[in-house]
C-alpha cells in the first residue's frame, strides 16, 4: 500500500500489487466508459433523469480527464475536457446559481490539465475560457471562523485551493482569485487544518477499544454522505500536505474506522 502511495511500480519493487488499488481502478474505468457515446456535440452529457446541473458536466468531466491520463485513454480526456468547456462556458444553461461543487470540478480539471496537458491543443484551446471561468467565481460558504460544517464547505475548500494555485488572477474584490486571494486560501487551509478536527473533537466514540468518527454534515450525520465528506476531507489534506498537520490525518482515519464498523457485508454503509 505505502509503495502504491509514492508511486513506485510495484513490479520495480518486488511487491505484491495492491488487490484494493487493482479493484478501484478496475471499477473506475467501468464507471467511465460509457461516456464518450453520451455526450451532446457541444459538451454535455444524455441524462434522461436530472437534465442540465450546474456542476455534473464539471465533476463528470475531471473525472474522465483523470481516468483517461491514468489509463492513456485519449478518447476519455477529450471527452472530460469536452466537458469542462461546457461547464465553464457561460452561455451553457445551468441553473443559474454559483455552484461551489461545479467550481471545484473545474479547479481540480484546470490543475491537472496545466500539469498533464499542458501543450495538448485542445486544452490550448480551451484553457482561456476555464481562466475566465475561475476569475469570475466568488466566495460562498466559507469565512475565517466557520462554526458549522457540511460537505459544500469541503467542496469550497477544494476550490480554492484549487483556484489559488492556478496562477489565475483578478481585479474584483469579490472574486476567489481577486486581491484578498491569500487571505481566502487561508479561511481554506484553516478550515481543513484547524475547524474540522475542532468542530467534532467531541464526536469520537469508542467501539471495541477503536476511536471511530462519524464524519459527515451535521446536524442529521447522514450514512449516504459519510464516504464523500471523508473523501473530499482526504483530498483536502492531501493538497495540504505537511502543513495539514496529524489532527485531520487522524479524524480521516477514525471516519474509516466508523465505516468500517458500520458496514453491512456487502460493502453497503448506507441504504
Amino acid at each position: 500500500m505505502a509503495l502504491a502511495c509514492v508511486g513506485l511500480p510495484a513490479a520495480a519493487t518486488g511487491a505484491q500489487p495492491d488487490p484494493v488499488r487493482h479493484l478501484a481502478r478496475s471499477l473506475a474505468r467501468q464507471i467511465a466508459a460509457p461516456w464518450p457515446d453520451r455526450q451532446y456535440a457541444n459538451g454535455r452529457f444524455k441524462d434522461e433523469v436530472g437534465g442540465p446541473s450546474a456542476y455534473g458536466e464539471a465533476v463528470l468531466g475531471y473525472s474522465l480527464i483523470a481516468v483517461g491520463l491514468r489509463e492513456d485513454d485519449r478518447r476519455l480526456v477529450r471527452t472530460g475536457l469536452r466537458a469542462i468547456r461546457y461547464a465553464t462556458d457561460p452561455r451553457s444553461p445551468r441553473d443559474g446559481k454559483t455552484s461551489v461543487i461545479q467550481n471545484a470540478g473545474v479547479g481540480l480539471a484546470y490543475n491537472l490539465a496545466e500539469r498533464r496537458l499542458g501543450h495538448d491543443p485542445l486544452w490550448e484551446r480551451f484553457r482561456p475560457v476555464a481562466r475566465d471561468f475561475i476569475s469570475r467565481q466568488p466566495l460562498v460558504h466559507l469565512r475565517a471562523d466557520n462554526e458549522l460544517f457540511s460537505n459544500k464547505l469541503l467542496f469550497e475548500s477544494l476550490e480554492v485551493l484549487a483556484f489559488h494555485s492556478s496562477g489565475v488572477t483578478s481585479s474584483r474584490t469579490s472574486t476567489i482569485v481577486g486581491p484578498h486571494r491569500d487571505r481566502i486560501a487561508g479561511y481554506a487551509t484553516g478550515f481543513l487544518r484547524d475547524r474540522v478536527p475542532s468542530l467534532f473533537a467531541g464526536d469520537v466514540r469508542t467501539v471495541d477499544g477503536d476511536p471511530t468518527l462519524l464524519l459527515s454534515d451535521r446536524p442529521d450525520d447522514p450514512l449516504a454522505y459519510m464516504g464523500l465528506t471523508t473523501g473530499l476531507y482526504a483530498r483536502g489534506i492531501a493538497r495540504l500536505g505537511d502543513e495539514a498537520g496529524g489532527d485531520p490525518r487522524v479524524a480521516v482515519r477514525r471516519s474509516a474506522e466508523a465505516a468500517w464498523r458500520l458496514m453491512a457485508p456487502d460493502g453497503d454503509v448506507a441504504w
